[in-house]
């Protein structure tokens, strides 16, 4: 269960709240001025073992290109990098990229994750 959505940037009406509703056409806007990361925190440790990431319907150009996935590592006290994207193409609108991160993790769990765009 995620308890909370926290995001360094957000503006207009396409804001971070929008990250948790199954309805594609309420979406989250990434303002490629900055960087920025959006953070989930579980109620409990979890184990991942796969992540995907959806396209918006309008532009191109909006859609994430590079992007990191950490792990926040409970006893180290500190954030893991899991996973590291460079040049992520959609091949459409609405498009989902699925990413198996479980041969990364190998059942290691985490409290959070932050998906962290430059």
């Amino acid at each position: 269960l995620i308890t909370s959505v926290q995001i360094t940037v957000a503006g207009g009406n396409e804001l971070c709240g929008n990250l948790m509703k199954t309805n594609v056409g309420e979406k989250w806007k990434h303002e490629f001025s900055s960087s920025t990361w959006i953070q989930y925190v579980f109620d409990q440790p979890y184990s991942l073992t796969c992540y995907g990431l959806l396209s918006a319907n309008d532009e191109e150009g909006r859609d994430p290109d590079n992007f990191e996935l950490y792990g926040y590592d409970v006893i180290a006290q500190q954030w893991t990098l899991i996973h590291s994207i460079l040049k992520c193409p959609f091949e459409s609108r609405y498009h989902w990229r699925w990413f198996d991160i479980s041969y990364i993790t190998m059942g290691k769990t985490y409290n959070s994750i932050r998906l962290e765009i430059p």
